[in-house]
């Protein structure tokens, strides 16, 4: 089946076990959102006890709460996760603070495999060579990273994304986009896709996915290796908003796309801040519509994860953690009527096929 590539090295696909799929580590989200940072009338400097409700319901105006930079943290957060089962996490940090070397220190200290990705996230956290740089000299640099290594780390990406996509794709996003897809056909890495799910300007969830699967496809690039990220913030259309869409995640699904459900205990009242005006699927219907497409045989394209990326996302912080979905979400899965194997594929056995398999 090929090998996997891990930041202490590569691995059999049977060694992954039990795989969050898209989570962040070290990262730093001021560079992605600083424009809505910079409208915000204050800002909290410190992470105090007494600050924390007020954090939550707005995450952004606290710059220190966008950073996950302590490494005797994180490895504290991810061994919850090592103690109930859990085995290996991808970390999707790309163009905002990716640092393989902090990655593979927190990898043997936790006995957790970690994959970390090669790309670039949402125009905004671009650095300014993205700009300059033409289709090309942008697969060439994630080609290398997956292959030789970031820099002179000699730490192997085995991932590519996410790869961000904004609600309005930005010229340069779509270079990069081609330029995913591109290193994809080359190297049969798993492409893994940011969708911007709210377009603040119209107020909409605007349904982009086959769009970027079509730009995907065009240059190259195979669905069946292609993670679409953040579908359950996707609400059915309509009023009143209660459920997820899963007609238009059939859509995907049916172009042989895998799916991620990432977003389980994120969504509250915080984000009406963060996402003016938008309203988001709560954990009850994301599990509802799991149950319905695993009913329709859709188990061997779908992925879980909860895409931790700010402090109070963190235990230590009052949040929900990297261990949640397997102390709270599964055995609720179970009690819906999701069997063993089901759940099997979603937390293992899909990893092993969208892992393998990078070229050397």
């Amino acid at each position: 089946m090929g090998r996997v590539e891990t930041v202490s090295g590569s691995i059999e696909p049977e060694e992954l076990g039990i795989t969050l799929p898209h989570e962040h580590i070290i990262c730093d989200l001021t560079t992605a959102w600083a424009s809505k940072i910079s409208l915000l009338p204050k800002q909290i400097d410190l992470v105090t006890l007494k600050d924390l409700s007020e954090i939550r319901e707005n995450p952004l105006i606290m710059k220190d709460n966008l950073k996950l930079q302590d490494a005797k943290l994180a490895t504290k957060e991810i061994k919850a996760f090592k103690n109930i089962g859990g085995s290996s996490i991808v970390d999707l940090t790309t163009s905002f603070g990716r640092d393989p070397i902090t990655l593979r220190e927190i990898s043997k200290e936790t006995q957790i495999h970690i994959i970390a990705a090669t790309g670039w996230y949402t125009a905004s956290s671009h650095p300014p060579y993205v700009k300059k740089k033409n289709v090309k000299e942008l697969r060439e640099m994630i080609v290398h990273d997956l292959l030789s290594g970031f820099n002179d780390t000699g730490i192997k990406a085995g991932a590519i994304g996410e790869i961000g996509c904004s609600a309005s794709l930005h010229h340069d996003e779509r270079k990069v986009l081609e330029a995913a897809a591109q290193a994809q056909r080359d190297t049969h890495a798993c492409l893994y896709v940011h969708i911007t799910s709210w377009n603040l300007n119209t107020k909409t969830q605007p349904r982009n996915g086959l769009t970027h699967l079509d730009i995907i496809e065009k240059e190259g690039g195979n669905p069946e290796k292609c993670v679409m990220c953040h579908m359950d913030s996707y609400n059915k259309e309509g009023l009143p908003l209660l459920g997820v869409d899963i007609d238009y995640h059939r859509t995907l699904l049916n172009r042989n796309a895998t799916i991620e459900y990432d977003l389980f205990g994120r969504f509250d009242s915080s984000q009406d801040n963060v996402f003016a005006g938008a309203t988001f699927p709560s954990d009850r219907e994301r599990i509802a519509a799991i149950v319905e497409l695993c009913k329709q045989g859709y188990d061997k394209q779908l992925l879980l994860s909860q895409d931790v990326c700010q402090r109070i996302h963190y235990t230590t912080y009052g949040g929900k953690g990297y261990a949640f979905i397997l102390k709270h979400i599964v055995p609720r899965l179970k009690y819906a009527g999701v069997s063993d194997k089901q759940i099997r594929n979603m937390l293992i056995e899909n990893h092993k096929e969208l892992l393998n398999e990078v070229s050397k």
